[in-house]
């Protein structure tokens, strides 16, 4: 799988700090690519920067990826980190990390900060579409186009 953030991206612009291990950072980046960015844009523009970002992306989809994946991608996957960063599974089960001489969020104040980066991940999106309507990117209009409505009374699905 190719990863559409580096590290660095990850720990420069959020909230997570310079020692979280990238190991767990990438199950989360993996599914904001899959899971968040992949519906969000279609598959045929997905793969497009997939099979591009490592070559180096232009036009275009360098300004799509610099403007709108990237901040998307960087907070998609610090909002699936705060749902499972705590936690570690291993042959001894399953359990919490706690460290010394820290306080442990309280399940509130976690739902603020998750709610807080949704609400970055939707404005992204939204900038994201926007830009997609106004440049028209082939791979984009593919699978919009390719869209099957289904017709249920009066409602579109």
């Amino acid at each position: 799988m190719v990863y559409l953030l580096e590290e660095i991206d990850l720990k420069a612009e959020t909230i997570i700090g310079g020692n979280v291990d990238i190991d767990k950072l990438r199950v989360c980046m993996q599914d904001a690519q899959l899971l968040d960015l992949e519906p969000l844009i279609g598959h045929s523009l997905y793969r497009k920067i997939e099979n591009e970002y490592e070559a180096g992306l232009n036009g275009d989809y360098k300004t799509l990826y610099d403007d709108y994946l990237k901040p998307y991608l960087i907070h998609s996957t610090v909002k699936n980190y705060l749902a499972i960063g705590a936690y570690m599974i291993d042959n001894a089960g399953i359990y919490k990390h706690s460290a010394e001489n820290t306080e442990s969020v309280t399940r509130n104040e976690l739902d603020y900060i998750y709610k807080s980066e949704k609400s970055k991940c939707d404005v992204y999106a939204q900038r994201m579409e926007r830009w997609l309507c106004k440049n028209r990117l082939p791979e984009w209009l593919k699978d919009r186009c390719n869209t099957v409505k289904v017709n249920n009374g009066s409602w579109y699905f």
